[in-house]
């Protein structure tokens, strides 16, 4: 038995006045070209991530949602940002 392993990529949703960005995922494990298995995974990027690190999906919603002016009141919001 072989089994593979793939993310799909489904959707992402901004939430809050801080812009959080939270995307939806699903894993497919197959064997061969059987699937047995789907599972959802999600995962949240605050503003003060480093947009070359995500995935071009979420990196095109944060170059538009996270702005200077975002990315001030959420250091100010956030006591444990520098």
């Amino acid at each position: 038995m072989e089994n593979n392993k793939e993310r799909k990529f489904i959707s992402t949703e901004v939430v809050s006045e801080y812009k959080y960005i939270q995307a939806l995922y699903i894993d497919i494990v197959k064997d061969g070209d059987k699937v047995i298995s789907e599972n959802n995974f999600r995962t949240s990027y605050d503003c003060l991530t480093d947009i070359s690190t995500l995935p071009k999906e979420i990196a095109d919603v944060a170059k538009v949602e996270w702005t200077d002016e975002i990315k001030e009141a959420y250091k100010n919001y956030n006591p444990y940002t520098d």
